[in-house]
């Protein structure tokens, strides 16, 4: 006859390597609970060395293909300086406090997902190229899903980002033998609408092909 087992457990200032996103958690105070069926985990650490709450779950149920078999959710309040060392590069345009959710999926399929929200309300935004900024105590936010393959980011769907007077939603797919290409699906600000297509080749200049109803250079011509 089947054995029901349940085990449940508190682990102090413990290690877990490569948690979610290929990144460690240090100095972790976990509670475990398990069974036949799940294991999961909850607490506190030091994830990539940034103070933040974590809750997972590894569902050992057959299941079908897309049902979730592994999942972890970090939550923390950081700054960009602290996601720099973490190897978390915001390239520029974010600087100061960051709040954020990061959520890793595994399925039973072997596909696997990391999804992405900042609320950026407490943070500096800059995006020189198209004149536009944010001051900090202004609401913004910023989402993304990385589909991965393997170790590598397959693409990133669900790219968006809004602010006071700006959104955008995106696309970046990665073609094999290629350089990245970044899909606008629409990008408004000041009174500009564009959408269209931006290539990255990794030996040629990048290839941009912008249309719509208008274009504001007021800002960045003055």
């Amino acid at each position: 006859d089947d054995v029901d087992i349940e085990v449940s457990a508190k682990v102090q200032n413990g290690h877990l390597t490569a948690i979610a996103a290929g990144r460690d958690l240090d100095k972790a105070d976990v509670a475990i609970d398990a069974d036949k069926q799940h294991l999961a985990l909850s607490g506190t650490g030091l994830y990539a060395g940034i103070p933040a709450k974590f809750k997972g779950l590894m569902d050992f149920r057959p299941g079908r293909p897309r049902d979730v078999s592994q999942g972890i959710e970090v939550v923390a309040d950081t700054d960009t300086d602290a996601l720099r060392k973490a190897g978390f590069d915001p390239i520029g345009i974010v600087a100061g406090p960051v709040s954020g959710t990061l959520v890793w999926n595994k399925l039973n399929n072997g596909e696997a997902s990391i999804d992405i929200a900042a609320d950026l309300a407490k943070s500096t935004l800059n995006i020189a190229p198209l004149a536009w900024s944010k001051p900090p105590g202004t609401a913004a936010t910023g989402k993304a899903r990385l589909v991965l393959a393997g170790d590598r980011i397959a693409r990133i769907d669900g790219l968006q980002a809004d602010g006071p007077g700006f959104s955008f939603r995106s696309a970046v797919d990665f073609p094999q033998g290629r350089g990245p290409e970044l899909r606008i699906d629409k990008l408004s600000f000041g009174t500009t609408a564009v959408s269209g297509l931006v290539r990255f080749p990794s030996n040629a200049p990048i290839q941009i092909d912008l249309a719509g109803s208008s274009i504001d250079l007021e800002a960045k011509l003055s």
